[in-house]
């Protein structure tokens, strides 16, 4: 149908538009669409018209129960109902210089009246998830601050900073640029985080309030990383403490970058925070001010 849409045709000012419904006919009855409009017509006998523009969502699955004949500028009229059994129709052009409409017609409200325009052979959704997860399916992500999560049974939990994750699954929604990531910890633990690859407002931007994915994670394997550091310490990072005997690494995770790295000698070091400094020997935590 797609391709049909696209190929030029005679234009001859006549009924040849007939043969444009006997196609859609063909190609279209008892098929599942996905909407590409938000406005749809139902049938009004109290409209001068006869009808009246009701909206649907986008993306919403739909299945064609009939393909009648329309006007000469919207040559097919395809009939459809959602998945509630409600019933609606859209007047299309399926080849554009059959309905003897220029491209310059189909602009504002009648951008819509062009098939590609109006319905989709694809679900949207299904197409996101699988462009996100090309990209991102089965990467390690790790969060970077405490945040709350829906465990197996969707009941909201707060996962410590740094906990580490696979990423299984990314599920797109209707009309909202939010997705949810299916994520299994290192115990084999699924949760779920709600998040979006797209800001939604210059204020969310500033404030880093919309649970963007990289506002949330960071990518690579922690653990894998910095092998030798134990359960123990992990949890004492995650939560911003550092103890004696810490190495740098373990001390720079929990705190981030110092502000001013002072090398005293060879094999020692202090590092200044805003509340504190920390001394090094040998790359190890000995003492804390």
């Amino acid at each position: 149908m797609e391709q049909y849409c696209l190929k030029p045709k005679a234009g001859i000012p006549t009924l040849a538009y007939l043969g444009d419904v006997d196609i859609a006919k063909e190609l279209l009855e008892r098929q599942t669409l996905y909407m590409r409009t938000n406005k749809v017509r139902i049938d009004d006998p109290n409209s001068t018209s006869g009808y009246k523009e009701v909206p649907i969502g986008m993306n919403e699955e739909v299945t064609v129960t009939a393909v009648r004949v329309g006007s000469r500028a919207y040559p097919v009229k395809i009939v459809f109902q959602d998945k509630k059994g409600n019933t609606y129709y859209q007047p299309v052009a399926i080849s554009k210089t059959n309905c003897g409409m220029a491209d310059s017609d189909f602009i504002m409200e009648n951008k819509n009246k062009y098939f590609p325009n109006s319905f989709s052979f694809s679900d949207a959704n299904t197409k996101k998830s699988k462009n996100l997860m090309s990209k991102y399916g089965k990467k390690p992500v790790y969060l970077k601050a405490e945040t709350e999560c829906l465990d197996e049974t969707d009941t909201p939990v707060r996962l410590p900073r740094y906990t580490q994750f696979t990423i299984k699954n990314i599920i797109s929604q209707n009309n909202s640029p939010y997705i949810f990531l299916e994520l299994e910890d290192i115990d084999g633990k699924n949760y779920k985080i709600k998040a979006t690859f797209t800001h939604t407002s210059v204020v969310d931007v500033i404030l880093q309030s919309d649970n963007y994915f990289t506002v949330l994670f960071g990518i690579g394997n922690l653990r894998a990383k910095y092998p030798n550091i134990t359960e123990e310490v992990w949890n004492m990072i995650s939560r911003g403490k550092v103890q004696k005997g810490m190495t740098t690494d373990e001390c720079r995770l929990a705190l981030g970058n110092p502000i001013r790295i002072h090398i005293v000698t060879g094999s020692h070091e202090t590092w200044s925070y805003e509340r504190k400094t920390l001394d090094f020997t040998n790359k190890k935590l000995d003492r804390i001010n």
